[in-house]
């Protein structure tokens, strides 16, 4: 499955949504198909293909009927539209997207002008242009099966436009209620950059915000809205997922520090010791001069974050100290293996590292070659050397 990403660098509306999705993928016939089950009349939908400041890109326009017949329902409540989706024949799941964005929209309007949301009327929104931005976005966007949906920050335009209640402030309230918990950003162009319409849709199918995620983009649509004094599009760009490839593990480590001047150099050592086995990936310890000109040490334990409550109980009840201090840090790690060699002086295992799949280290296990220096007289250095040579001979074969 595909992701997708919508890019409002200059606004949002319904008709621009509609129309980046058909310029990105021809679903024209589609789109007819699937809305002549809504059994309404009194309008024709024009898509066609546009060009500004030489970019390619659509226009998704939806002409009303004037005559008396079709026109005569252009102000619905909530309840009306409602009505008119649910007694469709479009599927549940294009049914449930589009009465989640006119849901979100009503939920908006009741606020905005104190009344109970069946109650809502829509006015603009509840023209049939609306109802037709919302319900073919609905099935262009399901008919692409997406996985999840990111999208850039909300623009939003200033001044005031005229409604049917007179004139109103840009953006316009029931817009502003919409953005509640959204991120946003403004602009000194005195017009409506983004819509109702649009930032219900947004805000009703997107899953993160934010810049364009690591991907592969596979297409991408254009859709262009009714003013021609700006560039007025959005865009929308279909992703695929992809993993990226590091040379090295990242992980989240947590780091607990103490600082001690009244243990012995035992009662350290010991610390250290049940620290490590209690689960910490390291411990080590730092001499420091404290107030005073006191000598002292730093102890600094890191281990998986799941176990402060853990370490903090052993250097509490096994040290002098009445404080600690702790962070969370992101840890880089290279890939390694372990390998057993037969050497001259008898089996040693050996750590391999890998950076970016060539390998970088070779690091023989101590307690084994300290042990067998002990015996032998064999210096550590020969040791280390023949381990580390029969290693390679024996990776690369």
């Amino acid at each position: 499955m595909n992701n997708l990403y919508i890019d409002q660098h200059s606004g949002v509306s319904g008709d621009m949504l509609n129309a980046a999705l058909l310029n990105m993928f021809d679903n024209f016939n589609l789109l007819m198909e699937r809305l002549n089950l809504l059994n309404l009349d009194g309008f024709r939908i024009e898509y066609k293909s546009e060009k500004r400041n030489h970019i390619n890109g659509g226009r998704f326009i939806v002409h009303r009927d004037e005559n008396p017949r079709s026109s005569r329902n252009l102000n619905r409540n909530f309840n009306d539209i409602k009505t008119i989706i649910l007694n469709s024949n479009l599927s549940e799941d294009e049914k449930r997207l589009s009465l989640r964005i006119f849901t979100r929209i009503a939920k908006a309007e009741s606020i905005v002008h104190g009344v109970d949301i069946e109650n809502v009327h829509f006015h603009e929104v509840g023209a049939i242009d609306s109802i037709i931005d919302i319900v073919g976005f609905s099935i262009l966007f399901l008919s692409l099966h997406i996985k999840k949906v990111f999208a850039s920050p909300f623009f939003l335009g200033n001044g005031t436009t005229t409604s049917q209640h007179g004139e109103i402030p840009v953006p316009a309230p029931a817009t502003v209620e919409l953005l509640k918990g959204y991120p946003v950003f403004g602009t000194d162009k005195n017009k409506e950059l983004t819509t109702p319409t649009g930032a219900a849709i947004v805000t009703s199918i997107a899953d993160e915000f934010g810049a364009l995620p690591g991907s592969i983009i596979k297409k991408v649509g254009t859709g262009f809205g009714s003013r021609s004094d700006s560039f007025n599009a959005v865009r929308v760009f279909l992703l695929d997922e992809y993993k990226e490839i590091r040379p090295y593990n990242e992980e989240t480590v947590l780091v607990i520090e103490t600082t001690i001047d009244d243990s012995t150099s035992e009662e350290i050592a010991f610390l250290q010791e049940l620290l490590f086995a209690n689960g910490a990936l390291d411990v080590f310890v730092t001499p420091v001069v404290m107030k005073k000109s006191r000598s002292g040490f730093n102890v600094t334990a890191v281990s998986d974050p799941q176990m402060l409550n853990n370490l903090t109980e052993i250097i509490f009840k096994n040290s002098s100290t009445f404080g600690i201090r702790y962070g969370y840090f992101l840890r880089k790690s290279i890939e390694r293996k372990i390998i057993n060699v037969n050497s001259r002086y008898g089996t040693i295992p050996v750590k391999i590292g890998y950076y970016d799949n060539n390998r970088v280290k070779y690091s023989p296990e101590y307690d084994v070659c300290s042990k067998i220096s002990r015996e032998t007289g064999v210096t550590l250095k020969d040791i280390y050397e023949d381990a580390i040579n029969i290693a390679r001979k024996t990776i690369e074969k």
